[in-house]
Order: C-alpha cells, then structure tokens, then sequence
C-alpha cells in the first residue's frame, strides 16, 4: 500500500532502462506492467584466439572478449561486430531480435605456402616490396586469394612467384635460382 499520488517508476537492467509514470488512486490497485523482451547473440569462431568487440548502433561498446562468446539480456535492435583474428578483420552488422538468440559464425580461413630454393638462404618479398623472411620458409595464415612474391639473392636473378592461395591447403614452391656469373657467361658463350 502506498498513498495516493503520482509515482515514477524506473526499471534498470544492464543494458536497458525504462521510465514509467503510474497514478495510484484510493483503495484501487494500479498495474504496471514492466515486461522487456530481450533477444541475444551466440558468437562462434574457427580460431581460439579470435577476439570480438559488439557495440551498439551509436558506437557504445557492450561487450568484448575471446570467441566463442554468448551476450544475453540484448534488446532488439541492430549492432555492430567486429571479430579480428592476427590483424585480420571482419565487420558484420547483427540484427538482435526479442525473444531469440541469433547464432553467428566467424571464421578465419586461411593458406600456407612453403618456399624451398637452392640456394638457401633467399629473402620472399611480397608484390609491395615487404620482406617475408628467407628460405626455406612457411608462409602460414595467408588468406585465400591470388599472391605474388619475388625471390631474390644477391648475385642471383630474381625469380617472380605468382600463385592462388586456396584456404585450408599448402602450396610448395621449389626452384633453384640461377647465378648472375654463371648467367654472364652463358650469354657470352
């Protein structure tokens, strides 16, 4: 029982928050039905180091962590997810709805590539010129696309590599690079 007047309400959960006024009048009861409907997000990943971070449409981030991961207690509405993986990104927009928990899937594919030269010892650069390391090398966490490398050796003609990285398989690149003095002197013979 209370007196009568005109009471304020307000209704608070982590990630929502409501403002009601009610009138409450002698020897009557007034409802007031507080009744939220809460929707969720089940947030699944191929890569155990995968990380997430889901903010709301005005940017406010509400949650962040390792996946797989599940946020519950989120009202409808859209969100944005961002999941990264090693510094690659993936940026999805999430519709949560009321009642229901909606599942989404990350999924980092990726490729491997083994160089082996003979000589040993040659620097894999990239098509923009980024040094990979020297041979023999494993290339692993490339992602699924076309390539280019240029192996290259002092004293050495470069040789240019183009291949098709294909997630989840291994390409093997195996040359012998030529010698500039031995190049020389086939072409003055």
């Amino acid at each position: 029982s209370v007196p009568t007047d005109v009471y304020e309400i307000e209704a608070g959960y982590p990630r929502w928050q409501k403002k009601i006024e009610a009138t409450v009048f002698a020897n009557q009861t007034t409802p007031c039905n507080i009744a939220p409907h809460f929707g969720g997000l089940q947030l699944g990943g191929n890569q155990s180091d995968a990380t997430f971070q889901l903010q709301a449409a005005d940017g406010q981030l509400i949650s962040d962590g390792l996946l797989p991961f599940t946020v519950a207690g989120l009202p409808p509405g859209g969100y944005k997810l961002t999941a990264t993986h090693h510094g690659h990104q993936r940026t999805e927009t999430l519709v949560v709805k009321a009642d229901t928990t909606t599942s989404a899937q990350y999924d980092f594919q990726y490729g491997t590539v083994v160089f082996e030269t003979s000589p040993a010892g040659v620097s894999v650069l990239t098509d923009n010129g980024h040094d990979c390391g020297e041979t023999p090398l494993t290339m692993v966490e490339l992602l699924p696309g076309d390539w280019n490398f240029t192996l290259q050796r002092s004293g050495y003609q470069s040789v240019p590599v183009s291949l098709k990285v294909e997630a989840s398989q291994t390409n093997f690149v195996r040359t012998n690079l030529v010698s500039e003095t031995y190049l020389h002197a086939v072409n003055a013979a």
